[in-house]
């Protein structure tokens, strides 16, 4: 399970700055400000990381 959890948060962490890069490029056209891409960055991870969470209780249920 501990190294289910630390793949989690491996997974958890690229998606952010994947996140984090693909805002950036957005950023460059248009009119979100730094503060309005870091809350909407910080929402997107929310729900990647609940996500997962979601995922990995499903495969624990599959394989028990």
């Amino acid at each position: 399970p501990f190294m289910y959890g630390l793949y989690g948060f491996f997974v958890f962490m690229i998606t952010i700055i994947l996140l984090k890069i693909f805002l950036l490029l957005i950023d460059s056209s248009s009119v979100f400000t730094i503060k309005e891409n870091d809350f909407i960055l910080g929402l997107l991870g929310f729900f990647a990381f609940f996500i997962i969470r979601v995922v990995n209780n499903s495969k624990f249920k599959k394989d028990k």
